[in-house]
């Protein structure tokens, strides 16, 4: 499986424009490698820190070296000049030592929209070009659930770029891909999966829209127009994390909305009180990060 991906990853990443990939016969590491992005994009939602009452509200609990120990990857910050000054600093570092790299961005819902103007704000401003050299880097964007980002006059831009592959993923009765649905907007992208998760025997309630459900569709997505088949056998009780949606909950075991993170960031001190606290606070983007955007900015 594993080689197998590795083998592939070009043409999983859209070197080939996903054609033949997106239909009957299904490949099961193509499904494993949009659920591996998806996955990574699930995890920003799961180390949100959605308690209003507390501290660091709207941040991420977690340290980046921490994040997918804690929202449970690794078993079996979202600001702009701060993505392009990291991609800056890696494609410079990679490019040096003669590496093969390739740059993927991944977004759900709003974050697809942003995810897809990101990779094209990547490429055209030689983003994915190492300092000083000739080189050029593919970009690929995973849009999941993405409505519509732009006009035709957007769409021309993309299509004069090269290098850039933008797959967007949508769920047949997900209305947000079909918007807004003002007359001139457009999806950019080379290519769309449509999954069906109301097709699912595991589900009780359709809630397509959800991420997690995109992720179960996706793993049971055997071709547009056939029955639904965990190609990929991915845990079912992923689906129940914050929804209560999964059929024979008293069978399989599974809580409804069982995903919290204990004590809810209620931490005792060494006083014995307690209070909504936590250990980890963002660093905001260093002086580094800004001068490395600002150079390439004005450059």
């Amino acid at each position: 499986m594993a080689e197998n991906i590795a083998e592939n990853w070009k043409v999983f990443s859209g070197a080939n424009k996903w054609e033949g990939l997106l239909d009957k016969p299904i490949n099961p590491d193509f499904l494993r490698y949009l659920i591996h992005y998806g996955e990574r994009v699930q995890a920003i939602r799961d180390a949100f820190n959605s308690q209003k009452l507390s501290n660091t509200f709207g941040l991420p609990r977690f340290p980046p070296e921490e994040l997918f120990s804690k929202v449970g990857l690794e078993k079996a910050n979202p600001f702009k000049y701060e993505v392009l000054a990291e991609v800056r600093k890696l494609v410079d570092y990679y490019g040096e030592k003669g590496e093969e790299v390739s740059i993927t961005v991944a977004g759900y819902s709003l974050g697809a929209a942003l995810a897809t103007i990101t990779a094209m704000d990547i490429v055209s401003n030689g983003f994915n070009k190492p300092t000083g050299s000739g080189k050029t880097f593919p970009v690929t964007a995973f849009a999941y659930a993405s409505p519509r980002v732009g006009d035709k006059g957007l769409l021309n831009v993309f299509s004069d770029l090269i290098v850039i592959h933008i797959l967007r993923i949508s769920n047949f009765l997900d209305p947000v891909p079909v918007i807004p649905l003002f007359d001139g907007y457009v999806a950019v992208a080379n290519a769309e999966l449509i999954i069906n998760s109301s097709k699912s025997p595991y589900l009780k309630d359709t809630k397509p829209h959800e991420l997690e459900i995109y992720l179960h569709g996706i793993a049971g997505y055997n071709g547009q127009f056939t029955d639904f088949d965990l190609v990929v056998p991915r845990d079912l009780a992923l689906v129940n994390k914050t929804l209560y949606i999964l059929k024979d909950n008293d069978k399989l075991k599974v809580l409804p909305e069982w995903w919290h993170v204990r004590n809810n960031l209620m931490t005792q001190h060494e006083n014995g009180f307690w209070d909504i606290d936590t250990d980890y606070v963002a660093d905001p983007p260093s002086e580094d990060d800004i001068a490395v955007l600002t150079k390439n900015a004005l450059a």
